[in-house]
């Protein structure tokens, strides 16, 4: 007995993909009955390799880093930082507004301070007096001073407010957040 050849005539199949002729091609000595078979790739779980595992790691530390310094940047803005404009002022127990103020004295009346961690700028104009200071500006709890140079300047935070009222001799200044 003679063992047949294998006559398959595989110049039909395409070159880019791993296919074979179809069997019944064989046996029903056509081309084409059917469509070809296909060797296709089989995925398999694999174990992840410990690259994979670093990389996740490292992705998570970054964020974790990232987040980090953005809470910190945060918490390194003092609450108290800000822009503050005159709002009133007291005078031996007695509150008057800008606008009484200016009424009763004639004069355009402008007061600001600038507060950034701890230091501050305070401008004021009282039409023929201009002036302005930078200074050291310290926070404990509610109470507040500013040093420039020498000389030292003390008053209240009202967080309910947002203000802060400044006192030399007698006379306080308000002045309302208003960034």
């Amino acid at each position: 007995m003679e063992l047949k050849k294998n006559e398959t005539d595989y110049t039909n199949d395409y070159d880019d993909k791993n296919t074979y002729s179809n069997p019944s091609d064989i046996l029903f000595n056509q081309d084409n009955l059917d469509t070809p078979y296909q060797i296709t790739n089989i995925n398999v779980k694999s174990k992840k390799s410990d690259q994979d595992t670093r990389k996740i790691i490292l992705i998570v530390a970054g964020i974790i880093i990232f987040i980090g310094l953005t809470i910190f940047k945060y918490n390194g803005r003092h609450k108290f930082d800000g822009t503050y404009e005159l709002i009133g002022a007291i005078n031996y127990g007695v509150y008057f507004t800008v606008e009484e103020l200016e009424q009763n004295s004639g004069m355009d009346i402008y007061a600001r301070l600038e507060v950034k961690g701890t230091n501050c700028k305070f401008e004021y104009d009282y039409t023929y007096v201009k002036e302005s200071f930078s200074a050291y500006f310290k926070i404990d709890g509610n109470d507040i001073s500013m040093q420039s140079g020498g000389e030292y300047l003390y008053g209240k935070y009202d967080p309910k407010d947002e203000t802060i009222t400044l006192t030399e001799g007698g006379m306080s200044l308000v002045l309302k957040k208003i960034d």
